[in-house]
């Protein structure tokens, strides 16, 4: 690590610096295997770059900790409470609930993307937190945990990646008897584009529904 930014090297050859790039390990991976036969690949990391400095900077908002401060007082969870963070990102909920002891800990936290995954878990061990926030791999579609595990469930902006219908049904499935999940969809609905002045069939084209 340097400032910072973590790396990795592999291969021979002259250096590429390559960014985390937003792509599934199977489309990823291949190609630092081939780039490896020609290129010193430095594959680059961390909390400042990438998908990991997004989830980060929205994580810690001030307004993103409001939402979750009022969803965690509506489902009345509890110090005591065993809670499953599904689709953790980069951990950065996780650590939150963790460092506030708004829940029992360790905090299982769990995430499909092994970049994603690796970067939490460091992020949780240069913070102090490695041993109260347990990070697994696992789909949400298929919670890796028996029946009535959990007291409480929380997502965020998670279900609308999946079949939301599967990941519902895995989070009650989950949960104990009176349990709460706690679930945050963003709206893909929405238009992404606000006030600009541009030319009336730009703008028709930027307000068309995605």
């Amino acid at each position: 690590m340097v400032a910072g930014i973590t790396y990795e090297i592999s291969g021979e050859g002259p250096p590429i610096f390559l960014f985390p790039a937003l792509l599934a390990p199977s489309q990823w991976n291949p190609v630092l295997d081939r780039l490896a036969d020609k290129f010193t690949v430095i594959r680059l990391g961390g909390p400042h770059l990438g998908m990991v400095a997004v989830l980060e900077d929205r994580g810690g908002d001030q307004s993103s900790i409001r939402a979750l401060r009022g969803m965690l007082h509506d489902a009345q969870v509890l110090s005591t409470d065993r809670l499953l963070e599904v689709g953790c990102g980069s951990g950065v909920i996780s650590r939150w609930l963790a460092r506030e002891n708004v829940c029992a800990t360790p905090v299982t936290a769990i995430d499909l993307n092994p970049f994603l995954l690796r970067e939490s878990e460091a992020l949780a061990k240069a913070e102090g937190l490695g041993d109260v926030v347990e990070f697994k791999t696992g789909n949400a579609e298929a919670l890796p945990f028996p029946d009535n595990t959990f007291d409480a469930v929380l997502s965020v902006t998670l279900i609308e990646e999946c079949d939301a219908d599967r990941a519902l049904n895995e989070m009650v499935r989950v949960l104990k008897p009176g349990g709460r999940a706690m679930i945050k969809v963003r709206a893909c609905d929405m238009n992404g584009l606000w006030n600009l002045p541009v030319e009336a069939d730009i703008k028709a084209k930027a307000e068309a529904p995605v």
